[in-house]
């Protein structure tokens, strides 16, 4: 009777020893063991044992080791290895007259060429003469009549850089007079945005027998220019 409460006894105190065991080694400050039986007892007993808290390095291995590793993707070496560029080391200089030149830009059909000239289209304002312009009848041709289309380059200035004459009826016979009178004035310059701009000025003069010249501003290249669009040979103002 007497051994069999005592094994009862014992058995209750080691379970709870057991469970209180297990509590604080989850806590990571205690373990437990089970020892051998010692010489003149039956039974085995559990000793709690008091561990000392890990080094914080090997806490933080150990959170590092649990944590997922990323994966890098592996470098190529040899031949696989994509072809770099090389570049000048800092502090030295490109000498920029060895570089190649730069292709030129196809000219567009029917653009003119060199600086961009806007047409009427584009501006907020056309240039216009600053005073009346009329053209000498030329005293040959006082009983011809006759109409020339002047195109005029003029810059930020209000001066004409270029011009061409793009139609003349008859041929030749006034253009001379034309040229000699437009080329020559100064203009209120073409608008973008109030502010000036190098533009196109197109001008029709019309000259009929009896009467004086008369002159008109044209919107349109375009007419000018026949079926298949070419660049506009110009003439440079001297």
């Amino acid at each position: 009777m007497a051994t069999e409460r005592w094994s009862r006894l014992l058995g209750s105190l080691a379970t709870s020893v057991a469970v209180h065991l297990v509590i604080l080694s989850a806590t990571g400050l205690m373990a437990f063991r089970l020892l051998p039986q010692q010489e003149g007892s039956n039974h085995g007993h559990l000793t709690a044992v008091l561990l000392p808290p890990l080094p914080s390095s090997i806490q933080t291995r150990g959170i590092a080791e649990s944590a997922p590793h990323s994966v890098v993707a592996p470098t190529p070496s040899g031949s696989d290895a994509p072809p770099t560029e090389p570049r000048p080391a800092e502090g030295t200089s490109v000498n920029i007259s060895k570089l190649p030149p730069a292709e030129n830009a196809a000219q567009t059909p029917g653009l003119l060429p060199g600086p961009w000239y806007y047409s009427a289209r584009y501006l907020h304002r056309r240039p216009t003469p600053l005073k009346p312009i009329r053209p000498e009848y030329p005293k040959e041709e006082e009983n011809t009549a006759g109409q020339v289309v002047l195109l005029m380059m003029i810059n930020e200035r209000g001066t004409v850089d270029s011009y061409q004459v793009m139609e003349s009826q008859p041929p030749g016979r006034f253009d001379d007079a034309v040229i000699e009178a437009f080329s020559h004035e100064t203009y209120a310059p073409g608008l973008i945005a109030n502010y000036p701009v190098k533009s196109q000025l197109l001008v029709e003069i019309r000259f009929e027998p009896g009467s004086l010249p008369v002159a008109n501003i044209l919107p349109e290249l375009a007419p000018f220019l026949g079926d298949q669009a070419k660049p506009v040979p110009l003439v440079k103002q001297k």
